[in-house]
Parts: structure tokens; C-alpha cells; sequence
């Protein structure tokens, strides 16, 4: 199954240390630039994600 993910979920999943569960649940995340984006974005804020986009 693919699943094209937003990034509030992404992000949430992160800071719970749980962002594997994506992996574990599809085969395929699609992520859009634009949530990349924003999620590269987050950093300036201080925001430490648990992965490396």
C-alpha cells in the first residue's frame, strides 16, 4: 500500500519517537515537496525532528 502523507502526522510521529510505524505500515510514503518543505522549515524554529528529511 502507498500512502502520501501531510505533515502533521509526519511531525507528530516524530516527536513520539514512533515515525518507523510508517514504514511498518506501507510499503511506499510519498511525502510532497511542499510538506518537505515546511518540515525542513520547522528547524528555524527549533523544532528537532527525530529523522532526517
Amino acid at each position: 500500500m502507498i500512502v502520501v502523507s501531510d505533515t502533521s502526522p509526519m511531525t507528530n510521529l516524530s516527536a513520539v519517537g514512533a515515525l518507523e510505524l510508517l514504514h511498518q505500515l506501507y510499503d511506499r510514503v510519498i511525502i510532497p515537496q511542499a510538506v518537505y518543505d515546511e518540515m525542513a522549515s520547522l528547524e528555524q524554529y527549533q523544532v528537532r525532528l527525530r529523522f532526517k528529511l
